[in-house]
C-alpha cells in the first residue's frame, strides 16, 4: 500500500508540471524536456495506479513489454500525462 501511495503522489507531482495554476501566455511555447525515458517504468507505475478503478469495472490489465525496446527521448512528465489519459480513457 505504501508503494501504490508513493507511485500516486509522483504521478501527482508530475501531472501539476504539465497543467500548471496559470495559464501559460498565449505566445510563449510551453516548455518540453527532452530526456530519456524508461516508458515500461511509466507504464508499470500507471497500471498500479489505475488498476483499483479498472476493477471496479471488471478490467483487469495485462501487460507485456518488449525487453529490448530502448529509451525514448522525450518529456517524462507528459509521456506519463498521455498515457495516463489513454488508460483513463480505455476504463471509461
Amino acid at each position: 500500500m505504501a508503494a501504490i501511495r508513493m507511485v500516486a503522489a509522483t504521478v501527482v507531482m508530475r501531472c501539476r508540471k504539465v497543467t500548471p495554476d496559470e495559464p501559460p501566455n498565449a505566445l510563449e511555447a510551453p516548455l518540453l524536456r527532452r530526456e530519456p525515458v524508461n516508458v515500461h517504468r511509466i507504464l508499470n507505475e500507471l497500471l498500479m495506479l489505475e488498476r483499483h478503478a479498472a476493477g471496479a469495472r471488471g478490467i483487469a490489465f495485462a501487460a507485456q513489454f518488449d525487453p529490448s525496446l530502448p529509451d525514448v527521448v522525450g518529456d517524462p512528465d507528459r509521456l506519463q500525462q498521455l498515457f495516463l489519459n489513454i488508460l483513463r480513457n480505455a476504463v471509461s
